[in-house]
């Protein structure tokens, strides 16, 4: 367009020299001022024209259509014929970003919505950012950005949840082998002596030990004593997400596999009733999370706060966050560490720890790399998994 104007320009000064008069003046006059009236109104559309940007969905799954809608905001009478948006969407695991462009006129006096959509076949936490509003004037003589103020991002990331795989594993059964807790069980009675579960009557077999004698003298009958079982943590799932330089080329396959892993092991916890704490290091909040998982809600929770962590930064922080804060008193029953690679002196330094009976480390970078365990560590394995066929990699595994 800018060489249509100055065409015209040139055109009305050659007409104004050849044709002096009133109607060559009033035509040169015109040419001349259309683009300072056209910078004037562009100005005046750039302080007042706002953006605003917001995701549908904040959970969906992966292939699923994620729509976005964008919010253009025109108070002046002044139409803007032309308005480029650019949008850039960001996997976190994959660290990577795509950028969609919406042109679209602006009208006078009117609030304008803007419909996009995208999806992704990887999971995790993906954010939707505005980086620029440009507007440019009828003839596209002049551009201006909207300044950053105007633009507002509203909900602007979404969860892409991993798809759970149905696990069949045995589920072995913790609860007495003296692990602490402060909660204990309403259901079931154990053998904890500092919790009484309940007073009953004496049957055959019950111990001597357990006859509660003030109540049996009172009562002129024997009476036992049921101790509490506490409900401990039995399980804990450290899911480790630094993801090596060397897998920068499939690292989102290696962390889908990682998620699918921690949220599948967690879901089939929840099926067994069987208490467990999900652990992962934050990478944006550069801290460690925990988090208790004693029913299905709680394991959803979890796996939403799994996405939103992101692949971490650096190697082992989480492992090193569990030996530094660790309490040496608790103890889990099984440890299953879920990693992209196996770290023999961070394996050995968790199995020395104590904090559990048994660990098993899952591999998610697949292929066997030569590296074993220690003959001195029974109660320790390793199992490296088969992105595209998960469910066999586990199979054999008791947990």
């Amino acid at each position: 367009m800018i060489f249509i104007y100055l065409a015209m320009l040139i055109i009305s000064v050659l007409f104004y020299i050849l044709y002096k008069g009133v109607i060559s003046f009033l035509v040169l006059v015109f040419v001349f001022a259309v683009p300072i009236v056209m910078l004037t109104m562009l100005l005046i559309c750039r302080r007042k024209i706002t953006a605003a940007l917001r995701l549908e969905n904040s959970r969906c799954t992966a292939g699923q259509s994620i729509p976005i809608a964008a919010e253009l905001t025109n108070p002046t009478l002044i139409p803007v014929l032309n308005c480029e948006i650019t949008l850039e969407i960001t996997l976190a695991s994959e660290n990577s970003s795509e950028k969609i462009r919406i042109n679209t006129p602006i009208f006078p006096r009117n609030m304008q919505r803007l419909s996009a959509s995208f999806s992704s076949s990887h999971y995790g936490l993906v954010r939707c950012k505005m980086i620029s509003v440009k507007i440019y004037d009828m003839l596209r003589l002049f551009r201006f950005k909207l300044p950053a103020k105007k633009l507002n991002h509203i909900n602007c990331e979404a969860i892409i949840l991993p798809k759970q795989i149905d696990l069949e594993n045995t589920v072995s059964d913790y609860s007495d082998i003296g692990l602490e807790s402060e909660n204990y069980s309403a259901v079931k009675a154990g053998d904890d002596p500092s919790e009484i579960f309940s007073i009953r009557d004496y049957s055959d077999g019950d111990r001597m030990s357990r006859v509660h004698w003030k109540l049996t003298a009172k009562e002129d009958r024997l009476m036992v004593k049921d101790y509490s079982l506490p409900l401990a943590d039995s399980f804990f799932i450290a899911a480790d997400t630094y993801i090596p330089p060397q897998f920068s080329g499939h690292s989102a396959e290696i962390y889908d596999t990682l998620a699918v892993m921690t949220t599948s092991i967690s879901q089939l916890l929840c099926q067994n009733n069987a208490r467990h704490i999900v652990g992962f290091f934050d990478d944006r909040s550069q801290e460690a999370e925990f988090i208790k998982v004693d029913e299905e809600g709680e394991s959803i929770t979890a796996c939403v706060r799994l996405m939103m962590a992101g692949c971490c930064n650096k190697p082992s922080r989480l492992v090193n966050e569990i030996l530094e804060s660790g309490d040496q008193r608790r103890r889990y029953g099984h440890m299953i560490c879920i990693s992209a690679i196996y770290d023999a002196a961070y394996a050995e330094a968790l199995i020395c720890s104590g904090l559990a009976c048994r660990y098993t480390f899952l591999i998610c970078s697949g292929g066997a790399d030569g590296t074993e365990l220690a003959d001195d560590h029974a109660n320790a394995e390793i199992v490296r998994i088969d992105s595209k066929n998960a469910a066999a990699s586990l199979a054999a595994l008791t947990l």
